[in-house]
């Protein structure tokens, strides 16, 4: 399961912005996910229960993951589609096989909420 690992990744990088504020705990981890990226966002926030209960400022934090729909734009017609399979990336309008994967790859974090200590 690589998502334990990219959990690590998204921890370390987090912590890291923490540090330059701590002030309270982390409230919200927002993740943006691509269909097409490889990770499995169930997995991911598997990963994130068990990580979260090995330090303080996670003990009430939630993840939230923005799925990124996968699609892709035919070079010569501009035409943006999802394709039907994921490797059939010919343009369903014109019929070119042309064509450039606009989104879908995408993970990275979206924000962090802090929750200020009072």
């Amino acid at each position: 399961m690589h998502e334990l690992s990219l959990m690590l990744n998204i921890i370390d990088i987090i912590e890291k912005e923490y540090l330059k504020n701590e002030d309270g705990k982390i409230k919200t981890i927002a993740l943006k996910v691509g269909e097409f990226s490889g990770v499995v966002p169930e997995a991911l926030e598997f990963a994130f229960e068990a990580i979260k209960n090995d330090s303080d400022i996670y003990d009430e934090a939630n993840m939230i993951i923005d799925l990124v729909p996968f699609k892709v734009i035919c070079k010569d017609c501009n035409n943006i589609f999802t394709p039907d399979m994921e490797y059939f990336l010919q343009c369903p309008k014109c019929g070119s096989k042309n064509t450039e994967i606009q989104s879908g790859r995408e993970l990275y974090i979206d924000y962090i909420e802090i929750d200020e200590k009072e």
